[in-house]
């Protein structure tokens, strides 16, 4: 897995954002967390992270569009009746739909596995064997790690798109850049690096 360096115009955007005192939303920072666990070698705070983070994301998406106008019927039993307190399964699978959301199973991105859904809800197995047994159910290997780590960056990304498309406040990006698009999954290659100059300043 790797993640590509920060360019000149998402450094400006970071900044930006900063200045404007947007708020880092908790499943980005959870998901990051996961990220610099896998690094660490530490695989069962990984998936307890990623887990984390991918009903974060979801359930903050499903509340949000659920008090946005125009209200429905659907939006006030989400809110009043359950609020966030449904299966990971129904928020991801069920509740965008009835929300005016496109389904999840539907959201593709060029070299993403198209089965990032399923793959998404056996983490969220996996997040449970480990928060309330202490280990996984079934056996996470490096393989198990790293398309779980994918499909949990395609639903943040999935959530990011559904946000722009009710209106809601998102953050900002250069033209042509998105979140999901700075993590890369790597099997046989060598690899080449760049960097830029010590003197380099941002203006």
């Amino acid at each position: 897995m790797i993640v590509r360096p920060l360019t000149q115009d998402i450094w400006l955007s970071l900044r930006q954002e900063l200045q404007d005192a947007v708020e880092v939303r908790l499943a980005d920072s959870l998901y990051c967390d996961a990220l610099l666990s896998i690094v660490a070698g530490d695989r069962l705070k990984a998936l307890v992270e990623a887990g984390v983070a991918a009903e974060v994301a979801v359930t903050q998406l499903l509340l949000a569009v659920s008090h946005s106008a125009p209200d429905s019927p659907a939006k006030r039993e989400f809110r009043d009746k359950h609020g966030g307190y449904h299966r990971f399964e129904e928020k991801l699978c069920d509740w965008p739909r009835r929300l005016g959301l496109d389904a999840a199973e539907t959201f593709k991105i060029q070299g993403m596995p198209t089965g990032w859904v399923s793959t998404a809800r056996e983490l969220y197995k996996l997040r449970n064997g480990v928060a309330h047994q202490g280990s996984p159910k079934v056996s996470a290997g490096a393989g198990g790690i790293r398309s779980s780590i994918f499909a949990i960056n395609t639903l943040i990304e999935y959530c990011r798109t559904q946000r722009a498309k009710v209106g809601l406040e998102e953050y900002t990006m250069p033209t042509g850049v998105t979140p999901f698009s700075q993590t890369l999954a790597l099997h046989d290659a060598c690899i080449a690096a760049e960097s830029s100059p010590c003197g380099a300043a941002i203006p």
